[in-house]
């Protein structure tokens, strides 16, 4: 079984803003889960770039 986990690649980030209910139902991720993620602005690099081989990436409405 396939499964996307911190370890392999999952991340969360704070929005830097309150999520919307629907962003909430959707994703079942509540505002204190991401109270301490970091901004994208912080990890961006290290998440476009890894080092070694990247084989998928996920960022949806992604502007």
């Amino acid at each position: 079984m396939w499964r996307v986990t911190e370890e392999r690649g999952a991340l969360l980030v704070n929005p830097g803003r309150p999520m919307t209910s629907d962003t909430i139902a959707v994703h079942h991720i509540l505002d204190r889960q991401v109270a301490d993620a970091p901004f994208w602005k912080e990890i961006a690099a290290s998440v476009l770039r890894p080092p070694g081989r990247l084989d998928a990436l996920a960022a949806h409405r992604a502007g």
